[in-house]
C-alpha cells in the first residue's frame, strides 16, 4: 500500500493484520507522523529603547513553531549564532559598545525550514553624560 498524505499537519494511518480467511486481527496499529512544509515565522516581541545608556540589551523573542531553533547576528555579523536552547524566547546581550546597534534574528524549525523573513530590532548606546 502507497500512503501519500496531503498538506501540513498531523497525518495517521491505521494498520490490522488480516489472514487468509478475511479475519481482521483485534489489535490494530496506529502509525502517527507530521508533515511540516512551512517556514517559521518570527518576531521580536520587546527590545531596547531606540536610544539607551545600558551596555546590556535584552529582547523578548517569538516564533511560530514551539520547537524552532532561535539565531540571530548581531552587527553584521557574518555568521548566525544561536540565541541558547530550542524553544528560547529571549536573548540578552551584553558588554555592548557606545554607538548604533542592529540585531537579526531567524528561526529554524524541526525540519530545518527557515524563517522567510527576519525580525530586526534597531537602537543605538548613548554615552551616559
Amino acid at each position: 500500500m502507497l500512503f501519500w498524505p496531503r498538506g501540513s499537519g498531523p497525518h495517521a494511518v491505521l494498520a490490522a493484520a488480516c489472514d487468509d480467511s478475511g479475519s481482521v486481527g483485534v489489535s490494530p496499529t496506529v502509525f502517527w507522523w507530521r508533515v511540516d512544509t512551512a517556514p517559521p515565522a518570527v518576531a521580536i516581541l520587546s527590545a531596547p529603547a531606540a536610544s539607551t545608556t545600558s551596555p546590556v540589551a535584552t529582547f523578548a523573542l517569538k516564533a511560530s513553531e514551539r520547537d524552532s531553533v532561535l539565531q540571530y547576528k548581531l552587527d553584521g555579523a557574518s555568521s548566525w549564532s544561536a540565541c541558547s536552547s530550542k524553544g528560547a524566547d529571549s536573548l540578552v546581550i551584553s558588554d555592548l559598545g557606545v554607538g548604533p546597534h542592529v540585531l537579526r534574528v531567524r528561526a529554524v524549525d524541526a525540519a530545518a525550514h527557515i524563517s522567510l523573513e527576519e525580525a530586526e530590532g534597531r537602537w543605538v548606546r548613548v554615552p551616559v553624560a
